[in-house]
């Protein structure tokens, strides 16, 4: 609450009557928040992996494309991922192509400060 209070302090401080907290005030201070705050929960090293993804909901192959390195590798990337309590499994999804076989797995990011940074692109690569 601290930060959005702040930050909408900060941008009303031209307004004599100050004026009461709005969404965009809320956004913003949340905004903030996060991207001040996750650093002290994870290791670098992880996040800057995770926040290659380019969705909070992903499947071994988007792991796979998005460092470009074979299946068991990326496997190895998820798990130290739910390890941390950044992912978890959340399902499977239909298989791919007419052949049929395994369905994937699929993850879920379910750190809420993490899935922000993704979804509204607060940090960039």
């Amino acid at each position: 609450m601290d930060t959005i209070v702040v930050e909408h302090d900060m941008r009303n401080a031209s307004n004599p009557a100050g004026g009461l907290l709005t969404q965009q005030s809320i956004e913003e201070g949340l905004d903030k928040y996060v991207k001040e705050r996750i650093s002290a929960v994870y290791p670098e090293k992880t996040l800057g992996q995770i926040y290659r993804l380019q969705d909070i909901v992903f499947i071994n192959k988007d792991v796979q494309s998005a460092f470009r390195v074979n299946s068991q590798s990326a496997r190895t990337k998820i798990k130290n991922w739910e390890d941390a309590g950044l992912v978890k499994r959340t399902g499977t999804r239909a298989p791919e192509g007419d052949q049929g076989g395994q369905p994937p797995y699929e993850y879920t990011i379910v750190d809420t400060r993490v899935e922000r940074i993704i979804t509204r692109r607060l940090i960039k690569l």
